[in-house]
């Protein structure tokens, strides 16, 4: 956005601090490209950090869900298990699990992955006018897209994970 306009949609990153991300210096940037690949489709759209203490982050997203520009969060450290929630819906590698577990849309119980297995969350989406809050951790399969790209596909192999990031 080279300029915010009345029509911008509105991203926070929540952490704490969040002083030390740099997605929103990022952030522009990955949008330029989303345009390129989009074009008209791409919204006018702001990611603000957001310093907010722990005890802070529910009552926070009850506030913001009512925001009709508020498109979502891109949730750190220390967010990321206590964003789940606050989320209606958590989606998994292959489907969709509301918070009691049980699953919309494909998929098998299997492929909980991408966060619903791990009760953890780094991006939300506010769908429905704020009806619907969806928490995915794109984490798992970023790492995997980047990896497989460069290495070949993973499937049927083992590996194995040390660390467990921020």
């Amino acid at each position: 956005v080279k300029r915010v306009n009345p029509r911008c949609r509105v991203v926070f990153i929540v952490g704490d601090p969040v002083g030390v991300t740099r997605s929103p210096i990022d952030f522009p940037g990955a949008l330029a490209r989303v345009r390129e690949t989009h074009g008209a489709r791409a919204h006018d759209c702001v990611l603000t950090p957001l310093d907010v203490p722990e005890a802070s982050l529910a009552p926070l997203i009850g506030g913001l869900v009512h925001a009709r520009n508020f498109d979502g969060l891109v949730v750190t450290k220390p967010h990321k298990q206590n964003v789940v929630a606050c989320c209606t819906h958590v989606t998994g590698a292959r489907g969709v699990l509301n918070r009691s577990g049980a699953r919309q849309g494909g998929g098998d119980s299997a492929s909980v992955g991408g966060g619903a297995g791990l009760g953890v969350a780094n991006v939300v989406r506010v769908l429905d006018g704020g009806r619907t809050v969806v928490g995915t951790n794109m984490d798992g399969p970023g790492f995997l897209d980047g990896f497989e790209a460069a290495h070949g596909a993973v499937d049927g192999k083992s590996c194995l994970v040390v660390g467990a990031g921020g």
